[in-house]
């Protein structure tokens, strides 16, 4: 759900809740704020990916991520002869859909 869709009663009751702690704060400032604020799926960390954090982040194991990566589907560099950081942009791809694995889209999972 995005701000655009807030429904004035949703934003005038997060106003009254946060009220004690923000005074002054209204709805259109909270409006405002929440757009200004990067969406989840966006605030992955820009620094490289260990396999165990990204299997966290896709919710699969770590298995999976060795077989994504034999595959091409995550791009990775090498630390040393056993490690590797998976690049957070291919983890996004995923994340948004645009890539399938076996078969099926992320979200079907």
């Amino acid at each position: 759900m995005t701000v655009q869709h807030l429904s004035p009663h949703v934003l005038d009751a997060a106003v009254r809740v946060l009220q004690p702690d923000v005074p002054g704060l209204t709805p259109a400032a909270l409006s405002a704020a929440l757009r200004e604020f990067p969406r989840a799926k966006n605030a992955l960390p820009e620094k490289a990916l260990t396999r165990r954090e990204t299997a966290d982040v896709l919710h699969v194991s770590i298995s999976t991520i060795n077989r994504m990566l034999k595959a091409g589907k995550l791009k990775a560099s090498r630390v040393n002869f056993r490690s590797v950081r998976i690049d957070p942009a291919s983890v996004r791809a995923i994340l948004g859909g645009k890539y399938t694995y076996g078969g099926r889209r992320r979200d079907e999972v």
